[in-house]
């Protein structure tokens, strides 16, 4: 049942890659992977010190037909585990193909159930590999599994066996010794949250916000086909799956499938500046009518042609009271991004800045 509940975590994490990954961080995504490793490998001085510094099969290729490849692949093999078919074979792909995937995401992979998830997953190749017997009679030859159940049966209220006593004791041992950076960081007053003190992720740090605002802002993104700004232009609003958008709207189902733009936009009223490089990119993929990252969107209010400017603006959303049509009460709460177009020079030279364009 453990197997078949990483099977299930790991099949809605490849789901999500397969479904929003090309729009994210694929060849034209609004994080393209080609450029990160580009520039890692630029400040790291090869590629190969970024391989050991970021693991990752996308160091080999970063198409994105090799990245749709690794999610399918990984997604088929966690149904596979979800079926009950697991080995330790699959539990190390699955883990690999899923540690690729955290180590190139970017801003849109640096949270804490990834690495959670890299950790549980190299755990379970480990420990479940080592001492489930189901596991084991399941990768062994037919003709040796009647043989092995005998031997189970006589050593199933034996002591352990020596073996098993030195993987358990190996495996303690690396464990607290990888835990020993997580452990200091814990007592630390500069507390680093959801990180990792090694390249592979398999013992890391993890933490909840501190505090909880009590008010709650959010970007909304607009956009016109007018040439011209005045008080009269129409400006139309883009809806995200999850985000509260206009005030009708009900909350959505967060989970278990997790909307990564969505959860991203909500980051940029608390932190606006570090959040302001990604956040560029995606206006200039609405701008130009970008479709893999339209699909993200659960509204498109300009199907036939791009809008000439984008915008966004900051507002203060409420619950409305009950009784009403309304879900939210929402007031405006200051401009994030100016009206933008694809030609304005400034716009321009911030994609150059933040290596967004050629």
């Amino acid at each position: 049942m453990l197997l078949r509940g990483i099977g299930l975590v790991y099949a809605v994490a490849f789901l999500i890659l397969v479904r929003q990954g090309p729009a994210l961080i694929g060849e034209h995504g609004i994080l393209p992977v080609v450029r990160f490793l580009n520039l890692v490998a630029g400040n790291l001085g090869s590629r190969g010190a970024g391989f050991w510094q970021l693991p990752s099969l996308f160091w080999f290729s970063a198409s994105d037909t090799w990245l749709q490849a690794c999610a399918w692949l990984g997604l088929c093999g966690a149904l596979t585990m979800l079926a009950g078919f697991s080995n330790a074979p699959l539990l190390a792909l699955l883990w690999a193909l899923y540690l690729s995937f955290c180590h190139i995401g970017q801003i849109f992979y640096g949270y804490g159930w990834d690495s959670l998830l890299c950790e549980t997953g190299f755990l379970a190749i480990i420990g479940l590999s080592c001492f489930d017997d189901q596991l084991v009679l399941r990768v062994v030859p037919n003709q040796w599994r009647e043989l092995l159940r005998t031997r189970m049966a006589q050593v199933a209220h034996a002591e352990p066996s020596r073996y098993r006593r030195a993987v358990s004791i190996v495996l303690a041992v690396v464990i607290a010794v990888l835990s020993l950076n997580p452990v200091v960081n814990l007592l630390s007053p500069r507390q680093a949250m959801n990180a990792s003190f090694e390249p592979f992720n398999l013992v890391n740090t993890y933490g909840a916000f501190g505090s909880v605002s009590r008010e709650r802002y959010e970007v909304v993104i607009e956009g016109t086909a007018a040439t011209r700004l005045d008080q009269r232009t129409k400006w139309l609003e883009y809806a995200l799956p999850c985000q509260p958008g206009r005030v009708g709207r009900r909350p959505c189902l967060a989970t278990p499938y997790h909307y990564r733009l969505d959860w991203q936009l909500w980051f940029v009223p608390l932190s606006p500046e570090h959040q302001r490089r990604w956040f560029l990119s995606l206006t200039h993929k609405l701008l130009q009518g970008d479709a893999r990252v339209l699909a993200l969107f659960a509204e498109n209010p300009f199907p036939k042609r791009p809008p000439h400017y984008i915008r966004a603006s900051f507002y203060r959303y409420q619950f409305a009271p009950l009784g009403g049509h309304d879900t939210w009460h929402r007031t405006a709460a200051g401009q994030y991004l100016p009206p933008t177009a694809l030609d304005d020079p400034e716009f321009v030279e911030a994609l150059r800045a933040y290596r967004l364009s050629d």
